[in-house]
């Protein structure tokens, strides 16, 4: 898959940053339901780029994938709550990695408690980009 040839990954992404730009408050519940949608739109472009699996060097796992953000939380401090928002759920500021590198990264043990990815969900985000092959 290529994302040049993906006219769904470039509707996905427009959509995606018309989220971000129109966020204004997080503080009532329409906003929170356009975080959710800010995050679904982010994950469906990270797992496509990613080739529905790990992006650690050397790993090709594609199972127990989990999303880990690059901008850490700590720095929150330091920018607006909605500069910080959009930064942090942008989706390039995402990438997919499997329970194991994610936990690593972390420096936790490699346990069931990290949050992994539903397989449903990626099969189904997988079978929405099939579909949206040109």
């Amino acid at each position: 898959m290529t994302i040049i040839k993906n006219c769904l990954f470039e509707k996905i992404l427009k959509r995606h940053k018309q989220l971000i730009g129109g966020v204004k408050d997080i503080t009532t519940q329409k906003e929170m339901g356009v975080l959710g949608k800010i995050q679904t739109t982010a994950l469906k472009l990270c797992l496509f780029t990613a080739d529905f699996k790990c992006e650690h060097k050397d790993c090709d796992v594609k199972k127990d994938l989990t999303l880990h953000h690059l901008i850490l939380r700590n720095t929150k401090e330091f920018m607006d709550f909605k500069r910080y928002l959009a930064a942090r759920n942008y989706w390039n500021n995402q990438i997919i990695l499997c329970r194991k590198h994610h936990c690593k990264i972390h420096r936790v043990p490699d346990n069931k408690l990290m949050l992994t990815i539903d397989k449903a969900k990626i099969n189904a985000i997988k079978k929405e980009f099939k579909g949206g092959e040109k």
